[in-house]
């Protein structure tokens, strides 16, 4: 028996040492927020399950009604709007059961939102892939109607891309002869997706050669295709080749969501477009948006469009005349939309339990750990921490619990640390102090100091979202012009000690012509007061024609700005013909501190989106500090901007250095 312990003993220990050092290390409470939809968040059913029931309800309605319908869901901030849509989001995944895509922070100007939205839909249901695209969502909706297609023809043979196509043309006449809102650019859509399907089946069994599905998935998103690269997908041209070859303006790109809406429908699955957090939007883009989905949900099939956001910011902008009273008719089809409310004190405790679960089940079978779980479920934080917690409260927002949990976790992490784990684990249960009722406020320096911590986590936060899926914030100099504007605004004031005084937006045709730059910004060059004026163009574009295009304005533009700017996306790189390569010659002539080009990593331009997409979230009243006694208050919009200049995070992103001088 001794020698049965002597041999134990070691590995007991082992294991309870790194339970110890796990405490200490990590803390399964520091996430308070949805990082992103199809992450591995920890889900608690019975929470919001009637209203998370009344989602599906609505999208399997849409479906088999073959109609259309829009929802708002509500709630104020941290009661768990996010988590709802990231539940809808895993449900719709599972087994297939609908096309789902979760939208975000959609930041372009409001005359490119609905171009930009269509271009974060393609890009998601191929993955963000620029290949392989055998397999991919898109991929599966376009073979489901080829299938059909053969079906209806009884063809079970071997069959040519030729017969393919005639079987699938038999198809779309009738998903587009039987509906009067297809749009008249439907048939065109529907043979652009089938030669995605073709290049891509070529290039995952033929000759690897997916040149075809790469062109069809560009112009199927909006961007320019020059007119052999049109060719290639049988599409018309026009007699100036100057002149690239793209979808016509909104009333296609709504096309384009309506024939996704009615492949879907096809493969037996609703289509559903998910808009988490609008409410942190500008009143001009929450106005395009609700324009751009009013016609849209009339005119689709198959479609549940959900809306999500602070239910006292959404009533806002509707008594304000920014959402048209007909729109929001189209939106929220009732009224009362889905209320997300609080939670019980059950509720709060399965919410605990589900991320302890976690993280002991490694521990389960250490003595010590053991021991205490079998005396207390709640170990570490223990039930008597919860109920005096708790107190007389009947219900609770999830954040707030989950805050709570964070906080006490750090005590207990205080008291491993001052007492040796050991040691705490014999004297656990920790003595729960007693919290105070008052509110006391913090020194100015204190509120600070809070405020830029809760700034850098929701940044970190919003940044692990992107890049857990780069496809959800897709290269497009649209998007990428807005948040430049947006948080150069940010920086005009001279207290912050910049020298950005001034930023126009050009319009995009004036006099006949598109605009050189996407942004002027005027600076002071120095205390005599001397101005530097900067042009910059966002160019992100495989586009050989449109690249030099671009290009041939900057060298035309007389006289030009002192400096001028071109921001591309490494992602998309240029792609230059002899033309092309001429102007940007003659451009880099200028020499560097007349001419640059920046190649913004992926990275770096996440990290412009988490930037503003934590203003946003302080626009809505999304963002709190913790104050002594449980309470909370919500840092404003001007707090957010400041703790931002605070810690120099404007300068360290790489583009907005360069261009605040």
């Amino acid at each position: 028996m001794s020698t049965e312990t002597s041999s134990r003993a070691p590995h007991e220990a082992h294991d309870l040492d790194a339970f110890f050092q796990a405490v200490v290390r990590t803390n399964p409470f520091l996430a308070n927020a949805v990082t992103d939809p199809s992450g591995e968040e920890i889900d608690v059913e019975t929470i919001h399950r009637s209203e998370f029931e009344e989602l599906i309800g609505y999208a399997e309605q849409a479906h088999r009604q073959r109609g259309h319908l829009g929802q708002v869901v509500w709630g104020e901030p941290g009661i768990g709007k996010s988590h709802l849509l990231a539940r809808l989001y895993r449900w719709a995944a599972q087994g297939d059961r609908a096309v789902c895509v979760v939208l975000h922070n959609l930041q372009p100007p409001p005359e490119y939102l609905p171009r930009y939205i269509l271009k974060c839909v393609i890009q998601r249901l191929v993955r963000g892939q620029a290949e392989a695209f055998h397999g991919t969502p898109l991929y599966w909706l376009v073979t489901r109607a080829v299938r059909e297609g053969l079906r209806q023809s009884r063809r079970d043979a071997p069959i040519s891309a030729r017969e393919a196509r005639d079987a699938y043309r038999k198809v779309v006449n009738s998903l587009v002869s039987g509906h009067p809102g297809a749009g008249p650019d439907a048939r065109t859509i529907y043979h652009v997706l089938f030669h995605f399907f073709l290049g891509a089946y070529r290039g995952q069994y033929l000759d690897g050669n997916e040149t075809t599905a790469d062109l069809a998935v560009r112009w199927l998103a909006g961007d320019e295709l020059d007119h052999d690269e049109a060719r290639e997908l049988e599409l018309r041209c026009g007699e100036d080749r100057e002149h690239p070859v793209a979808l016509p303006g909104t009333q296609a790109v709504e096309s384009v969501l309506v024939a996704l809406a009615e492949l879907a429908w096809l493969g037996g699955q609703p289509f559903v477009l998910a808009f988490d957090q609008v409410d942190n939007l500008q009143d001009a883009q929450i106005a395009s948006l609700a324009q751009f989905l009013h016609p849209l949900i009339d005119h689709a099939r198959n479609l549940f469009v959900v809306v999500s956001g602070v239910q006292s910011r959404l009533l806002h902008f509707l008594e304000h005349g920014v959402i048209l009273r007909a729109a929001w008719e189209r939106i929220a089809q009732d009224e009362r939309g889905i209320r997300v409310g609080r939670i019980r004190k059950e509720q709060a405790r399965q919410l605990l339990d589900a991320r302890l679960e976690k993280f002991v089940e490694p521990y389960v079978t250490v003595p010590g750990v053991k021991a205490r779980l079998h005396e207390d479920g709640l170990f570490p934080l223990g039930q008597a921490w919860f109920e005096q917690r708790t107190g007389e409260a009947v219900d609770f927002r999830p954040r707030d619990v989950i805050n709570w949990a964070r906080d006490r976790w750090r005590e207990i992490q205080r008291r491993i640390g001052q007492l040796g784990g050991p040691a705490w684990l014999a004297a656990w249960p920790d003595p729960c102090p007693e919290a105070p009722h008052a509110v006391v406020p913090p020194t100015e320096d204190e509120l600070a100091r809070r405020i830029d911590e809760q700034a850098a986590r929701r940044l970190g936060q919003q940044l692990q979202r992107r890049q857990r899926e780069p496809e959800s914030l897709p290269a497009d100099a649209a998007n990428l012009a807005g948040l430049v504007e947006t948080l150069l605004r940010q920086c005009l004031d001279p207290a912050w000690g910049y020298r950005l005084r001034q930023i126009e937006r050009p319009a995009p045709v004036r006099a006949g012509r598109l605009r050189v730059y996407d942004l002027v910004l005027t600076s002071q060059a120095d205390q005599e007061g001397t101005t530097l004026r900067t042009g910059v163009t966002f160019l992100v574009t495989p586009n050989r024609t449109s690249a030099a295009a671009a290009l041939r304005r900057m060298v035309d533009d007389e006289p030009p700005p002192q400096r001028v700017v071109l921001v591309c996306d490494a992602r998309r790189p240029l792609v230059l013909g002899p033309k092309g390569q001429e102007y940007l010659d003659l451009l880099q002539a200028r020499g560097p501190e007349r001419f640059q080009v920046i190649h913004l990593t992926f990275p770096q331009y996440a990290e412009l989106d988490a930037l503003q997409a934590v203003v946003g979230d302080a626009r809505t009243g999304d963002l709190e500090v913790d104050l002594a006694g449980g309470h909370v208050r919500r840092i404003s919009e001007a707090e957010a901007v400041a703790s931002h200049h605070r810690n120099d995070r404007y300068r360290g992103n790489a583009l907005l250095s360069l261009l605040l001088g």
